[in-house]
């Protein structure tokens, strides 16, 4: 009986979560060497909601009555206007089966969802796969796609403070939390001067190795993400660091809501942090805070950066963080790709 690649049909809700409860490669896959084995519950419930998406692009694989594969794709609204170009990102790409079998179901998928973006006016799309999926990885770079980063992620734990220990390795900085309520009301006055360094700091970088991107974008990005830290539209909380009285330093972070609203478990990341040379060395403590001060009481921090960053790399080492994953970044131009 041969393959059929489909637009995902309402009924395929269960299916379709049942293939994401079975997939090894999430991210969250790693808390279960913690005791929290949530990981395939979480993906379950994830799938069903993007099918449930007005602006989810999904397919599915089917042979006869066995759905075996499942992708989807979603708009990228803000990075759609910030490059001017039409984004979007690879939400799911989940098939049954090997390595073998998922390179080829995957391939197929892509292939028609190459397809169906490029109809809808999609020029641009991103993936981002756990570097041990090798069907997966295999399937994007068969299909085009161009790997641009890596991104490692190390893993905090909730610990008591240590004053003491801040009091002698950082004598001449002062530490504040915000919490993600507050910045709206934050006096932005305090952290204007951050705005050329984040334009001219963030160079290695997902965008910048895409060299079809407009540059003076790329370069504008992480100041935008600057802006709406503070603006109040982005972060959960903040980590400030000061040195005579001057903000040399901040940490960002979200929280994992469905998480913790499901599962119980406050995780915290996704963070952007800059230390300004005035500062240097105060991103160890920005480390030590949000670990031991966090406003929301998290349990765990996902500290994420591209592999190539061994500064805070090295930080995270000697703090004693264990590596918890890594993700391999790709890009695709559909424009003018060849079907």
């Amino acid at each position: 009986m041969s393959l059929a690649i489909l637009p995902a049909a309402p009924d395929d809700g269960e299916a379709a979560s049942k293939l994401a409860f079975d997939d090894p490669f999430g991210d969250y896959a790693g808390y279960a060497r913690y005791g929290l084995d949530f990981a395939p519950a979480h993906q379950a419930r994830a799938a069903r909601a993007f099918l449930d998406r007005a602006d989810a692009v999904a397919l599915v694989a089917r042979r006869g009555g066995a759905l075996l594969g499942f992708a989807g794709a979603a708009p990228l609204e803000w990075d759609s206007r910030h490059f001017g170009v039409p984004m979007a990102s690879l939400a799911f790409l989940v098939t049954a089966g090997g390595a073998a079998q998922r390179a080829d179901l995957a391939g197929l998928l892509l292939a028609a969802l190459d397809e169906e973006l490029r109809g809808r006016g999609v020029q641009h799309l991103a993936a981002r796969v756990s570097v041990a999926d090798l069907g997966g990885l295999a399937a994007l770079q068969q299909r085009g796609f161009r790997m641009v980063d890596t991104l490692v992620t190390y893993l905090g734990e909730a610990a008591p403070p240590r004053p003491s220990w801040v009091a002698q390795h950082f004598p001449d900085f002062e530490s504040e939390a915000i919490a993600g309520a507050d910045l709206p009301r934050f006096d932005r006055g305090q952290v204007a001067h951050f705005e050329p360094f984040m334009r001219e700091s963030f160079r290695h970088d997902r965008f910048h190795a895409d060299g079809r991107l407009p540059a003076d974008r790329c370069d504008a990005l992480y100041a935008a993400w600057f802006d709406k830290i503070f603006g109040g539209e982005w972060a959960s909380g903040v980590q400030l660091i000061r040195k005579a009285g001057r903000v040399v330093g901040f940490c960002s972070f979200q929280e994992a809501h469905a998480i913790r609203e499901h599962h119980g478990v406050r995780i915290i990341g996704r963070g952007l942090a800059a230390v300004l040379p005035e500062g240097r060395g105060g991103y160890a403590l920005l480390a030590e805070n949000i670990c031991t001060r966090c406003p929301l009481g998290s349990r765990f921090q996902e500290f994420d950066t591209q592999i190539q960053n061994l500064p805070v790399i090295n930080v995270w080492i000697r703090r004693g963080m264990p590596f918890f994953r890594a993700r391999h970044s790709f890009h695709r131009w559909l424009a003018d790709a060849t079907p």
